[in-house]
């Protein structure tokens, strides 16, 4: 399965395809195995701490890739001119061998105490089991988001693989088929940010909603990336808040929600 995918355009008046370039996408690998009796097993095996690209298009027409490798952006621009934007200043957290072994292990932990949540709730629903597991997905950028308790379950990683402030990646991460990589293929730093993390304001500014390298109180934090790929400001939002949508002067609305209860509110940058 592919590490990587094109981003292209298509004019519409003439429907000419244009690759523009490639971003880097959290990757699944199959093993397959068949047994005595002729069965099929599929089990995809994934990597819960992904090196990822992101992209987004500017108000002015530009579009950004976000590297995760590095942290910088490359910028395409309307006319078809590219540039790169210097390293985007991060604290960088390198992991050492024991915290990849805490790490997997927390992980691991928490998708079989959700998959047996979900057990529960179908069975409590009389609904069975779908697909031989629950979908799962780290992170999720808004309250209510996805399908009903039987689909899917958000979780988070943070720092040293539990809870607290990671965000985003929607790589499938449960199932009773579902494997993971071995602890000593984790990159030896942690990713800033996952998939899904990237997105664009209407002052033509980039928000990236990173994975924080220690534990901090609050919501998430993103940082805030000019269209010259500088990075001007980091915001973090309450916790009990979600990014919706931006308007225009530095708008941002956010969502909550309590219980049955959501909320919509306009709050500003500075």
């Amino acid at each position: 399965m592919p590490d990587s995918t094109p981003i292209v355009r298509v004019d519409i008046a003439t429907r000419a395809v244009d690759t523009l370039g490639q971003i880097r996408i959290p990757q699944l690998k199959l093993d397959i195995q068949r047994d005595e009796n002729g069965r099929v097993t599929i089990s995809t095996i994934a990597n819960p701490l992904p090196t990822v690209d992101d992209w987004a298009v500017l108000s002015d027409g530009s579009i950004a890739l976000v590297r995760g490798r590095d942290y910088h952006v490359d910028f395409i621009r309307p006319d078809g001119t590219r540039e790169s934007g210097a390293k985007i200043p991060f604290e960088w957290r390198r992991l050492s061998d024991e915290d990849k072994v805490a790490f997997m292990d927390s992980v691991k932990a928490q998708r079989e105490r959700m998959l047996a949540q979900m057990e529960a709730h179908n069975s409590a629903r009389g609904t069975p089991e779908r697909g031989g597991g629950q979908r799962m997905r780290a992170g999720g950028d808004g309250p209510g988001r996805g399908g009903p308790p039987g689909d899917q379950v958000r979780i988070t990683f943070g720092p040293g693989g539990g809870g607290g402030g990671g965000g985003g990646n929607p790589m499938m991460m449960g199932g009773r088929n579902m494997q993971f990589i071995p602890a000593n293929e984790l990159p030896d730093y942690q990713p800033v940010f996952f998939a899904g993390a990237v997105r664009a304001d209407n002052d033509g500014n980039l928000w990236v909603r990173t994975i924080p390298s220690k534990a901090i109180p609050g919501g998430p934090v993103y940082d805030v990336i000019n269209g010259t790929g500088e990075l001007v400001d980091r915001v973090q939002i309450p916790a009990d808040r979600a990014i919706i949508g931006f308007g225009a002067n530095g708008a941002v609305y956010l969502a909550s929600q309590t219980g049955a209860t959501r909320a919509i509110e306009r709050a500003r940058r500075k």
